[in-house]
């Protein structure tokens, strides 16, 4: 499947486009405020991988969706 420029793209493709994105950054944003409490607090430690797992929730869609996956905590340098 051939990469559709911005431009080439329709408005919901766009809007869909423009949820992830925001999604992205407001995320990363947050797992890195809780990371940073946990380390902080002792309930979580340096550099170790914990499991996670992510639900993502669209009820006018009907659409429920988890997505398990490893994150590494930062380093006591980081």
């Amino acid at each position: 499947m051939k990469k559709k420029l911005p431009e080439e793209m329709s408005k919901s493709e766009m809007s869909i486009r423009k949820i992830l994105k925001n999604l992205g950054v407001k995320m990363h944003k947050l797992i890195d405020e809780k990371l940073k409490s946990k380390l902080t607090n002792g309930s979580m430690v340096h550099s170790k991988e914990y499991v996670i797992n992510l639900e993502m929730k669209i009820d006018e869609l009907n659409l429920s969706h988890t997505i398990s996956s490893k994150i590494i905590t930062p380093t006591k340098d980081d």
